[in-house]
C-alpha cells in the first residue's frame, strides 16, 4: 500500500518568498557572535593544541588531520598565528585564503552576480556544479567551477540556460537540484511561473564539458512536462519527485517518487506523495529518501510502496551513517535542523533552533560536523551566515555551533553548501559568489 499524506501544495516561489520575509530582518555580526556564546567575532577553523582542525583530530574522511599530512620539520620558523601555509600546524594549508590567529579564513572562489546565484551544489573531486535560481535579475542556469580556481574575477561557466521566449511571452524554468555522474548532469526543473497552463518543467540532461542545448523545451529535456525540485542518480536510476500540475498549479494536481531506469527507459511509481517533493537521497542500498512539505518519505528502487519515517517538514537533507540530518523552514513555525534514523520509528531530534537560526537552507556533514548554511532576510545583503555544529548538534541556542562564515564580509545570504571534500567545504550565496574554507 502506497502511504498517502494530503496537503496543500507549496510552490517554489512561494518558499522564495517567504525567504523574503524571514523571522530575522538583520543581526549583526556582534549580536550574533553573543548568541552563539563567542567572545568576539573572528572565525573560527582554528587548529588545536594536538595539531587537529578544530580541535577533534579529524579532516572529514575519518582520517587523522596533522596539518595536511605535512611534517612538522618542515615548517621550522613558521609563524603558525599567521602564515595560511602553515596556520596553527605545520602543514595545516589554508587553500588560499588567510591566516588569523591560527584560524583559516575564507577565500572567495568566484564573484559572478551577473550570472550566478548558486542555489543547489554538488562537487566531484575537482569541481563544483550549481543551479542558479534568482527571479528578480532573472537568473535561472546550470553553471560549474573548478575548486582551484585562484582568480574570483573569473567567471563560473554557465553549462545552460532554463528560460525561453514563447509567443512574445517571457518564461522562466528554475532550477533546483541536481545530480553529477561521470560527465552527465540532471537538472530539476520546476515551472515556478506561469503565464498560462502549459509551462511545465521536467528534466535536463547536460555534460559537463559540452553543457545544455539552449533552452527551447523538449531539445534540452531528458524527461519534461512536469514539475520537478528534488532528484537523485545512483548510477543507473534517476529517482524524482514528479509533480503533475494542470492550469497553472490552480487545477487538479498529484504528487509521486518516481524512478527512471535509464536502462530499458522503464519508469516506476515508487511512492505516493501527495506534496512537494524538496530533495531526493539515495543510499548504498537503493533506499530512496524523498523530503516533502509534510516529512521524509522512505521507498526503494524496487518497491512500490513507501512509509514516513518523520513526519516534520523538510527542505534539504544530508545522510550519513544511517541518519538523516535535515533543514526545515516552515510557512508557520520555528525553523530548525533535525535529524532522524533512516529506519524511522523516533521523533526527530532537533539539533538547532532558537534565536540564531533563521532562515536554513543548505546543509552538509561530515565524519565529525554539519554545516549549515542558514540564508537569513535576503531583503538585508549582509544577512545570513554558515557555521559548524557537531552532529550532535548545536547546544541550546546555539552554544555549541562556530560561525564559519559572516553576510557583512563573506556570506550575503548562503543557500548551497557542500563539504565532501576532506580538505575544505564550499558554499554560495544568491548574489553570484563561492566561498571555500579550509578544513
Amino acid at each position: 500500500m502506497r502511504t498517502r499524506v494530503i496537503f496543500s501544495r507549496l510552490d517554489s516561489l512561494g518558499k522564495m518568498a517567504r525567504f523574503a520575509i524571514a523571522v530575522s530582518a538583520g543581526v549583526s555580526l556582534v549580536a550574533c557572535s553573543a548568541l552563539l556564546g563567542l567572545t568576539d567575532p573572528t572565525l573560527d577553523n582554528s587548529v588545536g593544541g594536538d595539531g587537529s582542525v578544530g580541535g577533534d583530530g579529524s579532516n572529514g574522511d575519518g582520517a587523522s588531520d596533522d596539518g595536511n599530512s605535512e611534517a612538522s620539520s618542515t615548517c621550522a620558523g613558521a609563524d603558525l598565528t599567521s602564515d595560511p601555509k602553515n596556520c596553527g600546524a605545520c602543514g595545516h594549508d589554508c587553500l588560499g585564503g588567510k591566516c588569523s590567529a591560527r584560524s583559516c579564513q575564507p577565500v572567495l572562489v568566484v564573484d559572478d552576480l551577473t550570472n550566478l546565484a548558486p542555489r543547489y551544489m554538488v562537487e566531484d573531486a575537482t569541481t563544483l556544479y550549481f543551479t542558479n535560481a534568482r527571479s528578480d535579475l532573472p537568473i535561472s542556469s546550470v553553471a560549474k567551477v573548478a575548486k582551484n580556481q585562484a582568480d574570483a574575477a573569473t567567471p563560473g561557466h554557465v553549462l545552460g540556460k532554463f528560460d525561453d521566449g514563447d509567443g512574445g511571452n517571457f518564461k522562466i524554468i528554475y532550477p533546483y537540484q541536481l545530480a553529477v555522474s561521470g560527465t552527465t548532469l540532471f537538472v530539476a526543473l520546476n515551472a515556478s511561473l506561469y503565464e498560462g497552463n502549459d509551462y511545465q518543467g521536467g528534466i535536463a540532461k547536460c555534460d559537463t564539458t559540452a553543457g545544455c542545448l539552449p533552452f527551447q523545451g523538449s531539445d534540452t529535456l531528458f524527461l519534461q512536462s512536469f514539475d520537478v525540485k528534488g532528484l537523485a542518480y545512483d548510477g543507473n536510476d534517476l529517482v524524482y519527485g514528479y509533480d503533475n500540475l494542470t492550469d497553472g498549479g490552480l487545477g487538479s494536481e498529484f504528487h509521486e517518487v518516481r524512478a527512471d531506469f535509464i536502462v530499458g527507459s522503464m519508469k516506476s511509481t515508487l511512492a505516493n506523495a501527495d506534496t512537494t517533493v524538496n530533495y531526493v537521497l539515495i543510499d548504498g542500498a537503493q533506499n530512496v529518501y524523498a523530503a516533502t512539505n509534510t516529512g521524509i518519505i522512505k521507498t526503494n528502487e524496487s518497491s512500490a510502496s513507501g512509509s514516513n519515517i518523520s513526519l516534520v517538514e523538510a527542505d534539504q537533507m544530508a545522510l550519513f551513517n544511517n541518519t538523516i540530518y535535515f533543514t526545515s523552514a516552515p510557512d508557520v513555525g520555528a525553523p530548525s535542523v533535525q535529524s532522524v534514523s533512516t529506519s524511522g520509528g523516533a521523533t526527530p531530534s532537533i539539533l538547532a533552533s532558537g534565536g540564531f537560526l533563521h532562515v536554513p537552507a543548505g546543509i552538509a556533514v561530515d565524519t565529525t560536523y554539519m554545516y549549515i548554511a542558514d540564508e537569513g532576510d535576503i531583503s538585508v545583503q549582509t544577512d545570513g551566515h554558515v557555521f559548524r555544529c557537531p552532529l550532535s548538534g548545536c547546544g541550546e541556542d546555539g552554544g555549541a555551533a562556530t560561525i564559519l562564515s559572516t553576510g557583512a564580509s563573506d556570506g550575503d545570504n548562503p543557500r548551497a553548501i557542500v563539504a565532501g571534500d576532506k580538505d575544505a567545504i564550499y558554499w554560495g550565496n544568491r548574489y553570484g559568489q563561492i566561498w571555500k574554507l579550509a578544513k
